[in-house]
């Protein structure tokens, strides 16, 4: 779905297969240049590509509200391979996830959730899904959240989370000038070839972190549970 002025909305209850052999491939996509975009989606996802690979993607020039159960799937053999994927120029970040998210990537980069956003919006990721997060040779993560320039961050996971990459991975992952609050119960396992992070938060003005979930983290070089 893709709205030049207006805003662009996706409501999916079917199963959805996707194979690319030698491109991209995508379960759901909607970009607004003008407005926001909205999905919600409540059927089973699988995207297999040759290429970058996502099963649901948001990229919008102003707000995103993604709210997914079903269970999603992705694979990537040359390219990035992301569950979800919420991305904005202006404006805030909304994910809701209940569904199981599996992703791989053989030559890539490997996110299980993926939320971004650039001048001063907020993001806010809550998620009780299980997730899975394998890179064959980059890094791997299982919610990465990135505000460039101001916006609070706030991640409440309460699902378990799995990642293994080469490089640098971590469970959760945040980053923003403003306040980051991370709120954790579930199980976070990270296994890494470099450096490797349980949750990873960085800010320049406050950062709180509740934990009440376990978390392992095995590293060949620098491995932190809370960072």
């Amino acid at each position: 779905a893709k709205a030049l002025y207006g805003y662009a909305s996706i409501d999916n209850t079917g199963d959805i297969s996707v194979e690319s052999e030698d491109g991209i491939g995508y379960g759901l996509y909607a970009t607004a240049y003008g407005s926001n975009a909205y999905i919600t989606n409540s059927g089973d996802i699988s995207a297999n590509s040759y290429s970058d690979s996502s099963a649901i993607v948001a990229l919008p020039l102003n707000d995103v509200v993604i709210d997914n159960s079903g269970n999603l799937t992705v694979y990537s053999y040359d390219g990035d391979a992301n569950g979800i994927v919420a991305l904005t120029s202006n404006g805030n970040v909304n994910v809701e996830n209940s569904g199981d998210i599996d992703v791989e990537s053989y030559y890539g980069t490997a996110i299980g959730i993926y939320a971004r956003t650039s001048n001063g919006g907020e993001i806010s990721i809550a998620n009780d899904g299980d997730i899975s997060v394998y890179s064959g040779s980059l890094q791997a993560f299982g919610i990465f959240a990135f505000n460039y320039y101001g916006g609070d961050v706030t991640v409440n996971n309460s699902g378990d989370i799995s990642v293994e990459g080469q490089s640098f991975e971590a469970g959760i992952f945040a980053i923003t000038p403003d306040s980051i609050t991370i709120i954790n119960d579930g199980s976070i396992a990270v296994n890494s070839s470099a450096v490797a992070f349980g949750n990873y938060a960085n800010s320049a003005y406050q950062i709180s972190i509740d934990n009440s979930g376990d978390i392992a983290v095995d590293a060949s070089g620098y491995a932190a549970g809370i960072y």
